[in-house]
């Protein structure tokens, strides 16, 4: 509950350009001790989208990974593996 809780915040914040503190409820999300296999790779994701914003690479590639590695590992297509896959692959 508390991990869609978070993510909601994040959603807000994000929607408001309030990047930081979109970021800050995204990283307390994943950080969560129970988060649900299908939303944990969109909140990679989204840490990502946010990095690539900020024009962050190494952040951007991290959280990509942890995207796939969130999605592979639950077993649930989601799609945010493909999405960050080509979110990392950008030109700089």
């Amino acid at each position: 509950m508390r991990f869609r809780l978070h993510v909601g915040y994040a959603r807000a914040f994000r929607n408001r350009d309030k990047l930081a503190e979109a970021r800050a409820q995204l990283r307390a999300a994943v950080a969560e001790r129970v988060r649900p296999p299908d939303l944990l790779p969109w909140a990679y994701a989204n840490l990502a989208m946010l990095a690539d914003k900020e024009g962050d690479r190494t952040a951007v590639v991290g959280y990509a990974k942890a995207a796939i590695t969130a999605e592979t590992s639950a077993g649930v297509d989601v799609g945010a593996a493909a999405f960050v896959a080509a979110l990392a692959a950008k030109p700089r």
